[in-house]
């Protein structure tokens, strides 16, 4: 026998209790409000007058929200300071100028599945800039993948409390993860002695990002005083928000970490340090303009003759090699700032060859 399926907020049917009265109910937040009756209209009336009443609507799981915007600006308050302020304004400007707009007057009991659907097939034909100033050109840049899968992390983080079941029948948009592209080892030599022989202004920089595997922001924050010239290590606490122009917090407790150094790469910080004048609290890497960086570095590798690959590819570079060189998946983690070994290994094993060969020959020894 089919099960009579309820609507959100219906409410139960009304069953016969021992007493031989009716009670109904529903569910609010967690908990079950009840209704009893002589009969079972009676019981059902009850509820259904609660359900239509303002104490119903103000406690119907939404917390109090009148609209679909005041819970995301409640939601936008509780993580203001639970992210990374990078991941806070990415948020913000997704939940402004796409959520919003489409979904921002309902009321947060009213929203459905099938609604959120249609926001995300309608992001996909609508220009980046929704609201404000239009792009430049007369191409429209149509809003990407990646956007449409944060509007649907974030739908379903603000409604979790609301309605969790709200994005059980929604596909979940698959973005495309951007290529990494590693150089080889003698690509990553070949460019280091280029611009050492040019007396790059930015080679010492480089050099640290290619034997550390630290994020640029995390380079750029770096103080004088966080270089251990004794022990050789580098302290990393802060990270440079380009958007700001300011340190901020690491992206991760994680990522507060201490990387060793090697000797020649001591010197080449060393010299640097004398060269410049820096004082301790001075930044390590004086740069005045990231983009003028992101330029000089693609210029100095073409100059170098080695693939033109982004500021974090020296990370992916210096993973890849290490993970080749076999040194142990758990320091190349701890040296990335990684909050596991399973983030390590799902972001690199796949690029590392030999390693399924390798498993292989490894099992032949024990048959």
């Amino acid at each position: 026998m089919l099960r009579d399926r309820r609507a959100n907020n219906e409410g139960s049917k009304p069953v016969r209790r021992s007493d031989g009265r009716y009670q109904c109910s529903v569910q609010i937040r967690g908990r079950r409000k009840v209704f009893t009756g002589k009969t079972a209209s009676v019981a059902r009336e009850k509820m259904r007058t609660w359900l239509r009443s303002r104490e119903a609507s103000d406690s119907n799981s939404t917390h109090g929200h009148r609209t679909v915007k005041a819970l995301f600006e409640a939601y936008l308050a509780w993580i203001k300071y639970a992210r990374a302020d990078k991941t806070y304004r990415l948020y913000e400007s997704i939940i402004r100028h796409h959520i919003l707009p489409r979904i921002g007057n309902l009321h947060p009991s009213r929203v459905t599945s099938q609604q959120i659907t249609e926001m995300l097939a309608n992001m996909r034909e609508s220009p980046i800039a929704i609201l404000g100033k239009p792009k430049h050109g007369s191409t429209k840049k149509l809003v990407g993948e990646r956007t449409c899968q944060l509007a649907y992390i974030i739908v379903g983080a603000a409604f979790k409390d609301v309605a969790p079941k709200l994005l059980s029948s929604v596909e979940k948009p698959r973005a495309k993860t951007q290529e990494m592209r590693p150089w080889t080892s003698a690509e990553a030599s070949r460019f280091l002695t280029h611009v050492d022989q040019v007396q790059d202004q930015y080679r010492v920089l480089y050099r640290v990002a290619l034997r550390t595997g630290a994020r640029k922001g995390e380079l750029l924050a770096l103080r004088v005083s966080d270089f251990d010239v004794n022990r050789h290590f580098i302290h990393i606490t802060k990270t440079y928000n380009e958007l700001l122009r300011a340190d901020g917090p690491t992206k991760t407790p994680s990522s507060r970490r201490s990387i060793a150094l090697s000797k020649e790469t001591v010197a080449a910080v060393r010299k640097h340090i004398l060269a410049s004048g820096a004082r301790d609290d001075d930044r390590l890497f004086q740069i005045s303009d990231v983009k003028t960086l992101s330029k000089r570095m693609k210029r100095a590798m073409r100059d170098a003759g080695v693939p033109v690959i982004r500021f974090h590819d020296l990370r992916h570079t210096f993973a890849t090699l290490a993970l080749a060189a076999k040194v142990p998946v758990k320091v190349v983690s701890e040296m990335l700032g990684h909050k596991s070994v399973k983030l390590t290994l799902d972001v690199y094993a796949h690029s590392l060859p030999g390693m399924h060969e390798s498993a292989v020959e490894a099992l032949e020894a024990f048959f």
